[in-house]
């Protein structure tokens, strides 16, 4: 019996948050996504053991990580 296993990154957009770009300085909707690595088995996704918030500037295409304890207030905060 061959027991076949792995993992997948998923990442999608999941809304806007207005601020300021530590980059550039400009203010305006800043792009939020997030991250997930899946455990797969047979290539199915079964369960999620990574989560990250990641923010880019729609100006300068900046793109940082949203720290563990700000990502609450960001998901609270997000604009769809």
């Amino acid at each position: 019996m061959v027991f076949i296993w792995g993992n997948r990154g998923e990442s999608k957009h999941v809304g806007y948050l207005i601020d300021t770009c530590p980059q550039c300085g400009t203010a305006g909707p800043l792009s939020v996504f997030e991250t997930r690595r899946r455990f797969t088995v047979y290539f199915i996704p079964t369960f999620s053991y990574s989560k990250k918030l990641f923010m880019a500037c729609n100006m300068c295409q900046a793109t940082w990580e949203v720290p563990d304890t700000e990502q609450g207030a960001i998901e609270r905060s997000l604009i769809s």
